[in-house]
């Protein structure tokens, strides 16, 4: 009897398992193969999920740090135009607010005007 080796599969038919005359050693030599290919094949599967698993934390990770950036990156713009808005509206409240003082200081002179030409209307009339 023999084994044969396909697809790093051990196969090992039941007819020949009944045929087989094996000395013990011959025996622990075939069990000492599976088992050392077993244990290759676990090695073989653990290094695929270990690869595996690394690929996904770093796609993750990957994934995560863009959101991240993204968030910041967003929340520095709504910052940016907020300041921009409140820049805005004080230089407004700024222009206003001189607008108001040239219009006192117009209607303040328009007023010095008046009286002094009311008085001299008066003391000519007199």
């Amino acid at each position: 009897g023999h084994y044969g080796r396909g697809s790093r599969i051990f196969f090992v038919s039941v007819s020949e398992v009944g045929t087989m005359t094996l000395k013990d050693e011959e025996v622990d030599r075939q069990i000492q193969q599976m088992a050392a290919f077993i244990l290759e094949e676990a090695r073989d599967k653990a290094k695929e999920i270990t690869i595996k698993a690394d690929d996904d934390f770093q796609r993750e990770l990957a994934k995560n740090v863009q959101e991240q950036r993204q968030k910041y990156l967003q929340e520095h713009e709504k910052r940016k135009k907020n300041w921009e808005t409140k820049k805005r509206i004080a230089y407004s409240h700024e222009l206003n607010q001189a607008r108001i003082k040239i219009l006192e200081a117009r209607a303040a002179v328009v007023k010095d005007v008046t009286d002094d030409t009311r008085a001299k209307l008066e003391s000519l009339t007199k």
